[in-house]
């Protein structure tokens, strides 16, 4: 899975739009699980559009899980190299005090891990929330 996220990091890298890892990932480099399920990627919407047109290229399509918790504007779900890849812009999660609307920008990125070279940046994680 590593290599994946190596893989599509470098091409999302020399676009030079705000992304970062999180979900699975994140909790495992954090060590608070101890195997990843998936890639989760988060764009700002700017970078949507070139995030999708990579995606499309080096994976498969696949149609999304419907919800009623996310309410997400950008969602994509792909196959790339054997491994499920979500892409997300926009995120939104609907809980009974209405919809949370996370805002996803430069500040949201906390730091990067280096995976066969290259910088995978990730969201911001903060302890005590």
């Amino acid at each position: 899975m590593l290599n994946t996220l190596s893989f599509i990091g470098e091409r999302l890298n020399a676009k030079k739009f705000v992304w970062a890892v999180g979900g699975s990932i994140l909790l495992n480099h954090c060590r608070l699980t101890r195997k990843p399920n998936d890639i989760d990627i988060l764009t700002d919407l700017i970078g949507t559009a070139q995030a999708t047109t990579i995606l499309n290229n080096i994976g498969e399509e696949k149609p999304p899980a419907k919800t009623r918790i996310y309410a997400t504007r950008h969602y994509h779900k792909y196959l790339v190299n054997g491994f499920d890849v979500d892409l997300m812009s926009g995120l939104a999660v609907n809980h009974q005090n209405g919809l949370f609307h996370y805002i996803f920008d430069s500040a949201s990125v906390s730091g990067a891990m280096r995976v066969n070279g290259v910088e995978i940046p990730w969201l911001l994680w903060k302890t005590g929330m």
